[in-house]
């Protein structure tokens, strides 16, 4: 079987370009699961309770100011 004398340059690229591919597939696919957990934090968060709101301070007039 001959490849003829650019199989070996034709054969790299083929390689090269499927490993490129798995490196993308494999980097979306981790992407994902950091995102699924990020959104787990986050509707954990909102599902948690509020903290007690602060009663507000009443603004004080300056002084002198014939209040």
């Amino acid at each position: 079987m001959n490849l003829g004398p650019h199989a070996g340059f034709i054969l790299g690229a083929y390689a090269f370009t499927a490993l490129v591919i798995a490196g993308l597939i494999w980097q979306a696919v981790r992407d994902r699961r950091a995102q699924a957990r990020a959104l787990a934090a986050l509707q954990a968060a909102s599902a948690a309770p509020p903290p007690p709101a602060a009663r507000p301070v009443p603004a004080r007039s300056p002084a002198g100011a014939g209040a």
